[in-house]
């Protein structure tokens, strides 16, 4: 059985009752899913420096960032990442992804190449001695509350297939996107380990949801 890792997407949810929500995750999730937007890369914003550290503030989980912006050099340079955290970068939105790569490592954090929708799975193969693992989106990015795309289960099980080739039981297959607990346990099957929980599982409507919550025991 696949050891599964949840991470709660911040962008989903609430900070009216920030603290309250954070703290019930702590003991829930494994991470905290951190969208960063620049307006250009996609059209939308994310989260902002301010609203990050103060989530840091209630919580010593590690973060999951997934960086949607046209330099994401800008992100290392404000110190907003720690040592434990993952980073997921579109290698079309760097210049150099081995330089950036590196330093992402170079604070203590893992690198994932995050993967569009129909992007080639091979990409994965180009840089897979730079990265500890991958990031699917199973949408476009930019959004929340989006539906899957059609052939996203089918990028998946490539994806899957592919990973098991190296025999890397430590790389990170992560699955952002529409991650309803039905679409958990589907994408479980193709090798994935990480899943990203935002409005299609515990935050319907942008509040936490408890009981959705105390169900991922059970995937």
């Amino acid at each position: 059985m696949i050891d599964k890792k949840f991470s709660a997407s911040m962008v989903c949810s609430s900070f009216v009752d920030l603290k309250e929500t954070i703290e019930i995750l702590n003991s829930n999730v494994h991470l905290f899913h951190i969208d960063m937007m620049d307006n250009h890369f996609v059209y939308n914003l994310g989260l902002s420096y301010d609203q990050i550290n103060e989530i840091r503030t209630f919580s010593r989980l590690p973060f999951d960032f997934h960086i949607m912006m046209n330099d994401p050099c800008k992100v290392i340079e404000r110190d907003i990442i720690k040592s434990g955290d993952m980073v997921s970068i579109h290698m079309d939105s760097v210049f150099n992804f081995t330089e950036i790569a590196e330093k992402i490592k170079g604070i203590g954090a893992k690198v994932l190449l995050a993967i569009n929708p129909l992007s080639p799975t091979k990409s994965i193969e180009l840089v897979y001695d730079l990265i500890d693992g991958v990031n699917y989106l199973t949408v476009n990015p930019g959004y929340a509350s989006q539906t899957q795309l059609s052939i996203a289960q089918e990028q998946a099980k490539n994806i899957g297939i592919l990973l098991s080739k190296y025999e890397n039981k430590d790389f990170i297959f992560e699955v952002d996107g529409n991650m309803s607990l039905k679409n958990i346990e589907i994408f479980s099957k193709f090798g994935a380990n990480h899943f990203v929980l935002g409005t299609s599982s515990i935050f319907p409507n942008h509040c936490l949801d408890k009981e959705r919550l105390a169900q991922l025991t059970n995937l």
